[in-house]
């Protein structure tokens, strides 16, 4: 393979860190000289793995985590009302990513719906959204009595097709959201313009992209909202707990109060219950945790992008094996999984199902990330025949919906994606050396896989 091509695909893998990476690389450097003989038998055909021992656990004990929840539990203050480590966390969450406000909550999905009150989005609304990404993103707009438009994927990014945005925007829609999946940023350019056009709201779900960045400027800070989750396997965790970000002090204000049963407390009025609102409210255990959790989300994320950079450098020459490619302005991702397709008719015939089983087999722990796009779930079906949503939409509408909502690509990305965990990304040179050389290994053998 050409040397341009080598570099053209380092860059679109890893963006423009990548591309520093790559501009390096030769047919006859250090990635190639790791190729693997063919004559080597697969572990999933009965031969040695390439690698026997595990990658680092998750999630990790960083600092002072003991002490904090110990110091919490002898206060006796677990509410955040009269304690002080959820605002303490929300100043320095605010400050890490460079926004005005910062509210925590109980998860990444009460986040979202935090964010979507906030934004009045109401009965009867329509909300456009990624169609490939975990179901809170979209089952929140359902929660909220509105109608989730689904926008179809990128085949290279994997993300939400800007191109697409405009087309599906009616007289009912609201708001925008746009999933930063796996921790890769979406160009927020061009989402931004569409929704500034039409005098749309913008909330973010960034609840897998801690500190990946666009243009330098993380991700969850463009739009009017944005979503973070500490669910226990995100790059920030807590076992669950959420945050909404902004710089507009009226809808965070908003955000408060809905989170918090209604009340106003900056006003100091006591028990007057102003605005529609649920208890979505953080703990001081949670807070307890993330302030210890954070304070090393900075190294690791400039340590996943290293690895990822380094990974893509060694594997640019398997054309059939292609990880997700940057945005054009995206600087950084926060590589809560790296995500690639397997193309058979390049991987010498080889599918993805098969892969997954062999790059297990050799000790490199992968999945198939989710089965079908969001608007495939049975959950769609349910609401959209439901006497409320009935209520709500025309008849004629609603049974139009499902083939309306087809999305191709992100079918097509569904059934070719494999998925390596974060963990894996945040040990050292010579493990993603292993698990290039378990990649290679098996491109190497594909004919030999039953």
């Amino acid at each position: 393979m050409p040397e341009h091509e080598l570099n053209r695909r380092a860059f679109l893998c890893c963006g423009a860190a990548g591309l520093a990476a790559a501009s390096s690389m030769s047919t006859t450097g250090p990635a190639l000289a790791r190729s693997v003989s063919t004559s080597k038998t697969l572990a999933v055909n009965g031969g040695d793995p390439v690698r026997t021992s595990p990658f680092p656990s998750w999630p990790q004990i960083t600092g002072n985590e003991e002490q904090q929840l110990i110091d919490v539990l002898r206060s006796g203050k677990w509410f955040r009302g009269g304690a002080n480590r959820a605002t303490q966390f929300e100043g320095v969450l605010a400050k890490t990513f460079g926004t005005n406000f910062a509210l925590a909550t109980a998860s990444g999905t009460t986040a979202l719906l935090t964010a979507l009150a906030a934004c009045d989005v109401q009965a009867g609304d329509e909300v456009l959204v990624s169609s490939y990404s975990f179901i809170a993103s979209s089952s929140v707009i359902f929660q909220m009595n509105a109608l989730p438009i689904f926008i179809d994927s990128d085949p290279d990014t994997f993300l939400l097709d800007p191109e697409l945005i405009e087309e599906k925007i009616t007289d009912r829609t609201r708001a925008i959201i746009p999933v930063h999946h796996g921790g890769y940023p979406c160009d927020m350019d061009r989402i931004m313009a569409v929704a500034r056009k039409h005098d749309l709201k913008v909330i973010e779900d960034a609840c897998q992209a801690h500190l990946a960045q666009f243009r330098g400027k993380n991700v969850g800070t463009f739009g009017d909202i944005g979503c973070l989750s500490f669910q226990v396997s995100k790059n920030l965790p807590s076992g669950e707990g959420g945050a909404c970000l902004g710089d507009d002090e009226q809808l965070l204000d908003y955000c408060r109060w809905y989170h918090d049963i209604g009340t106003d407390r900056k006003q100091n009025k006591g028990y007057y219950i102003d605005y529609p609102g649920t208890n979505f409210r953080i703990t001081e255990w949670q807070a307890a945790v993330l302030l210890e959790q954070i304070k090393g989300l900075e190294d690791r994320a400039v340590h996943r992008q290293k690895n990822v950079d380094y990974l893509c450098e060694m594997l640019a020459d398997i054309e059939g094996f292609a990880p997700a490619r940057f945005v054009d302005g995206g600087n950084r991702g926060a590589f809560y999984n790296l995500h690639a397709r397997i193309h058979p008719e390049k991987f010498k015939g080889l599918g993805r199902d098969a892969f997954i089983r062999a790059l297990g087999a050799e000790g490199i722990p992968c999945w198939g990330s989710w089965p079908r796009p969001l608007n495939r779930e049975a959950c769609v079906e349910v609401s959209l025949q439901s006497r409320g949503f009935r209520r709500l939409f025309p008849a004629d509408y609603l049974d139009q919906y499902p083939a309306a909502q087809h999305c191709p690509v992100s079918e097509e990305i569904c059934n070719s994606m494999v998925v390596i965990s974060q963990t894996c990304l945040l040990g050292t040179r010579t493990d993603m050396e292993q698990i290039a050389e378990a990649v290679r290994k098996i491109y190497d053998a594909a004919d030999t896989i039953a």
